[in-house]
């Protein structure tokens, strides 16, 4: 008896989650969405390798792409996305690429989740800096800022990053 009264039920639910996961037609789908986010990210990172840094740098550590971590989680995705070594002073030092499409009308930004500001806080061999493209597209951002880790906070207002850590693109 249970059992029939509860069969509906479980159809109705299967049913639901049926049309959650179906794609509808002009709607990105969530993991579209997702995606879009991380090819956005590759992008700007991209970006920063090959036309902010370029010849004078050396890139002494990358961090595995998010389709490498897919295949297999590997502990370096814990590091900021690069590590470069100045070809000219030998300086090496760390970045962190960071970029949002959209021009904020409160003019405040989430620049980086508080677990990994901490851990970045946390890196002592080399200097950490987060570079923050804003606006534009993600291989020619409005806006380039290079914020060192220890003045970085999880939400930054626009002011703040235009007046200290805006670099020419």
């Amino acid at each position: 008896m249970i059992v029939i009264l509860l069969a509906p039920l479980l159809v109705y639910v299967l049913y639901k989650i049926y049309l959650f996961e179906e794609k509808v037609p002009g709607r990105k789908h969530k993991y579209e969405v997702h995606d879009s986010f991380f090819e956005m990210g590759s992008k700007f990172e991209d970006f920063v390798r090959f036309t902010y840094y370029g010849h004078n740098y050396e890139f002494t550590h990358i961090t595995p792409s998010h389709e490498e971590n897919c295949v297999e989680f590997n502990e370096e995705s814990y590091k900021p996305d690069l590590k470069l070594l100045d070809s000219n002073t030998g300086e090496e030092f760390w970045i962190e690429c960071k970029y949002r499409s959209y021009i904020h009308h409160k003019k405040e930004y989430q620049i980086i989740s508080e677990n990994q500001l901490r851990r970045h806080q946390s890196i002592t061999d080399s200097p950490v800096f987060v570079m923050l493209g804003i606006g534009g597209k993600p291989n020619k951002p409005l806006y380039l800022y290079k914020i060192p880790i220890a003045q970085c906070k999880p939400v930054m207002n626009i002011g703040h990053l235009y007046h200290q850590f805006q670099v020419n693109k």
